[in-house]
């Protein structure tokens, strides 16, 4: 199918059929059977979307496949989002997601706010991209930027990111400000601090240990990163090996090469854990050398206790000082769980309905010639 066309109905429930068998081969397949049912977790999710995006050759939201959908209800889902695609006229809050791309965990949080505020989820940079703008945080904004402005030509930006998305958010939010659009709202969303104060002696940071068993449990981790997977053949094990001695010679081209190339005989699992593995050292070299400049739009941020360890309090306001706290109990991970979910989702209601209004009445804000570092 041509990307762009519009799906039929028999070629819908093929590729819905297709992909759920592929992704469940050892599962019966019936039109009424709940994707829990075979013992699907949130891996087997992101493989069934993406084996939807490369038979049908459109994007498909992760949101449609819940733990109760049947292939029925999944294609008719697919064909009813085809058709609302021109439905809603208000402007959307635009979301970056975390380092690997959107995820099962996201649609807990947009569909926590479907009544309320439309989120149009923004694709990263992927490995089609050059290396150069991979490894390159203010690069990787930009084409943030380019894509929401593709979006959305005019008009004031409301704007949101998870984790690794909510540095390119703000990334990107200065990107858009210097080229004169308006700014109403960033949500960071517990973004990784930057760099800088990842390191050094700080009077918030908690004391780490560096006994031998910390390090041998690190040691550990990076070993068994080392051993073929279940069910993995030897051609593809050598494969991987060969990976992991050009990754850590930083010859990132020749393997973006080797994982694009493998996509053809590879895997779904084998390429998306090459995929994942290289995207994962660019965008971690990419925030390394991160130094973003400081941005006075309003907004909103979000941070969990582990991050908040991580100075990430001090950090975003000192870089961005109008942004209002929500303090979240519970790790990382846990930030869309419905416990946290029930504490980040009023408040973030709240603030894009005021950036919203406050929109209505605030001129765009010059061209920004220069700006400094801050951190």
């Amino acid at each position: 199918m041509s990307r762009g066309s519009t799906p039929t109905e028999e070629a819908v429930y093929a590729a819905v059929e297709r992909a759920w068998k592929e992704t469940l081969p050892s599962v019966a397949f019936g039109p009424e059977i709940e994707w829990a049912e075979g013992g699907a977790d949130s891996l087997d999710t992101l493989h069934l979307v993406l084996r939807l995006e490369s038979y049908l050759g459109r994007k498909i939201s992760i949101d449609l496949v819940t733990p109760s959908t049947t292939p029925l209800q999944l294609a008719q889902s697919i064909l009813e989002k085809s058709r609302q695609n021109e439905r809603s006229q208000s402007p959307p809050v635009f979301l970056v997601p975390a380092i690997f791309g959107d995820e099962p965990a996201l649609s807990d949080f947009r569909r926590s706010l479907s009544e309320e505020v439309l989120i149009q989820t923004v694709e990263l940079p992927d490995l089609g991209c050059p290396i150069s703008l991979l490894s390159d945080m203010a690069a990787t904004g930009h084409f943030v930027a380019a894509e929401i402005s593709r979006s959305l030509p005019q008009g004031p930006v409301l704007l949101a990111g998870y984790s690794f998305g909510g540095c390119v958010a703000y990334e990107a939010a200065a990107c858009l400000r210097s080229q004169g659009r308006q700014v109403g709202f960033l949500g960071l969303l517990d973004p990784v601090p930057p760099h800088p104060w990842l390191g050094g002696n700080r009077p918030w940071r908690k004391e780490q240990t560096t006994g031998s068993f910390q390090a041998l449990n690190r040691l550990s981790v990076r070993l068994s990163a080392l051993l073929p997977r279940k069910g993995e053949t030897f051609i593809s094990y050598i494969d991987w090996l060969l990976f992991v001695v050009l990754v850590q010679l930083k010859a990132f081209g020749s393997a973006r090469r080797q994982v694009l190339l493998g996509k053809r005989w590879l895997s779904l699992r084998a390429f998306v854990r090459r995929r994942q593995a290289l995207l994962e050292r660019l965008r971690m070299s990419a925030l390394q050398q991160w130094q973003p400049l400081r941005l006075d739009v309003p907004g909103l941020l979000a941070t969990t206790e582990s991050f908040i360890d991580s100075g990430s309090l001090l950090a975003w306001p000192s870089v961005c000082p109008n942004l209002n706290v929500v303090r979240i109990p519970g790790e990382h991970r846990e930030l869309f769980e419905p416990k946290s979910l029930a504490i980040l989702t009023p408040p973030f209601v709240k603030a894009v309905a005021a950036a919203q209004n406050a929109s209505l009445d605030v001129p765009s804000v010059p061209r920004r010639t220069s700006a400094e570092p801050t951190v």
